[in-house]
């Protein structure tokens, strides 16, 4: 199984990340909003080339840890899934700082 969740992190951080922040902020979680990882990165200066190679590496990363969940030692597993999860937070504390202010992301959610 957990080699199966790192398989998927990046769609599954994304479904996490966005229901996160929307409940947080006390918006319909199954409505849109400005909350996707992509769009939070365009807003910082990231352009959608660098977007890109972002998500593919994190993709990478997550697959190379799934496969040494699969055929690593408990070494290597303890360690792939720790620094998965040292990634994935280091992501969501970064993303989070990027937050709009909550006018701005109200209109934009009520107009979703």
């Amino acid at each position: 199984i957990p080699a199966g969740l790192l398989a998927t992190g990046v769609p599954l951080f994304e479904l996490v990340f966005i229901t996160a922040v929307r409940l947080r902020k006390g918006l319909p979680w199954w409505k849109g909003s400005p909350d996707h990882y992509s769009v939070r990165l365009k807003r910082a200066g990231f352009s959608a080339g660098q977007i890109d190679v972002l998500s593919g590496a994190a993709a990478a990363l997550l697959w190379c840890a799934a496969a040494i969940v699969i055929y690593g030692g408990v070494k290597g597993r303890v360690v792939s899934i720790g620094l998965s999860f040292l990634l994935l937070g280091a992501c969501w504390k970064y993303l989070s700082s990027l937050e709009e202010s909550d006018v701005k992301y109200r209109a934009a959610a009520q107009r979703q």
